[in-house]
């Protein structure tokens, strides 16, 4: 049975293969072409409607997403990304609100890209959607990169001392 850093790891993993595939059809797109994997620009728009719902959970009534919200960790993996691109990264500190309508716009644009309705503002530009999953995408490969060298280093070790 997994524990439960192994399913952080896995989950890690996962939403990193999914943040890199979007970034690589926004630059695909950007190049004339056309969109081919739309199931992950399908999951890019679920991570961001989780990210937006602990942003909101963060800055309004708690008892309004709750039910909704599966994980805070869209949210902190968004925040991190809008920190380093809008370069407050030194200072640490979220304005929940802005990081929210931040990632609405994010989403419209996904959803602009995907031919869905729209849901209620205006979408980002095209640059601003590559920029952060692009961004995401590297902060996410760069995490799921360290933490299996540390598992691989760890069961090295363990495996060593078995032997001894």
């Amino acid at each position: 049975m997994p524990t439960t850093t192994h399913r952080n790891l896995d989950e890690l993993i996962e939403v990193a293969d999914i943040i890199v595939r979007v970034a690589s059809q926004l630059r695909l797109r950007r190049l004339g072409r056309e969109i081919t994997d739309r199931d992950s620009l399908m999951s890019a728009l679920h991570f961001l409607e989780q990210a937006k719902l602990g942003g909101d959970l963060l800055s309004e009534n708690p008892t309004v997403h709750a039910r909704q919200l599966t994980s805070l960790k869209p949210l902190n993996w968004a925040a991190d990304t809008f920190l380093r691109e809008s370069g407050s990264a030194l200072s640490g500190q979220v304005d929940y609100a802005t990081l929210t309508r931040y990632l609405n716009g994010l989403a419209e644009g996904i959803r602009d890209l995907l031919g869905l309705q729209s849901v209620q503002q205006e979408a980002a530009d095209p640059a601003a959607l590559e920029r952060f999953f692009t961004t995401l995408g590297a902060l996410l490969s760069a995490q799921a990169d360290r933490k299996l060298r540390e598992r691989s280093l760890m069961s090295q070790i363990d495996a060593g001392v078995a032997a001894h």
